[in-house]
């Protein structure tokens, strides 16, 4: 790719966030101003400075080992994107491509947010696309992720064994999408103990610290459900949870 064609794509993105949808916001003296979503978001991102334990301080090297018959992954890159960019690949896998694609757009700003996950609940849930979003906190309510399986993709911060919850995943299904390994994974123990070990101590899963499942009440006919998914609301338990 030359310079030009790079160019030309990074202004027809610039142009695409400008034209994202428009929301309205109150401030403290509850007067209200418009933003478009873009503007919102980086408002956000951009609001707190304090630094907070990054998300995506697993994995620092990437595991780039290619089989070509698994699903590819978006990289973070040795960046802190792990909320987004495993969400655009569980939203690719989905197939939804336009929410995919739009979280995309905004995974170089999420780096500055203090809550990359509340970000993207932000962006998924507006009228651009309308998803529904279910958030699972820790103790009694916690995701039990073997049990609660969903066709929707549910993004998953990781609990692991020495206390640290500090990176994400998104699950689809029976996949696991991990944005410092090239190809999704089949859910298994072994690979979210990989998912919760960095590249000096080897730890072990120990459960969902927090968690949310982005599901529609309207899904569209080519994305990838199952029945129980596509008819349930959110309710129904999705057909590989008996498997």
């Amino acid at each position: 790719m030359n310079v030009n064609q790079k160019d030309d794509e990074q202004q027809q993105m610039q142009e695409e966030l400008q034209q994202t949808p428009v929301i309205d916001v109150f401030d403290n003296n509850n007067n209200i101003h418009v933003f478009s979503l873009h503007q919102e978001f980086m408002r956000l991102c951009l609001l707190n400075t304090k630094k907070y334990v990054a998300a995506g301080d697993a994995e620092t090297s990437m595991d780039i080992d290619v089989t070509e018959s698994k699903t590819p992954v978006f990289w973070q890159n040795g960046k802190h994107t792990c909320v987004f960019s495993s969400l655009a690949s569980g939203l690719r896998y989905l197939n939804d491509k336009k929410a995919s694609d739009f979280i995309l757009q905004h995974t170089e700003p999420s780096e500055e947010a203090s809550d990359a996950i509340g970000c993207a609940m932000m962006l998924l849930t507006g009228k651009e696309l309308r998803y529904s979003a279910k958030i699972y906190k820790s103790g009694m309510g916690a995701l039990q992720i073997f049990d609660d399986i969903s066709c929707f993709p549910t993004v998953v911060r990781v609990k692991s064994s020495d206390g640290s919850a500090g990176h994400c995943i998104t699950i689809v299904g029976l996949w696991v999408f991990d944005s410092n390994k090239a190809e999704a994974e089949p859910l298994s123990y072994e690979f979210l103990d990989w998912c919760c070990s960095t590249d000096t101590k080897k730890d072990r899963f120990a459960g969902a610290h927090y968690a949310v499942r982005f599901f529609h009440l309207k899904p569209r006919k080519e994305w990838n459900l199952c029945e129980k998914c596509r008819n349930g609301k959110g309710k129904e338990k999705c057909i590989y949870k008996f498997r």
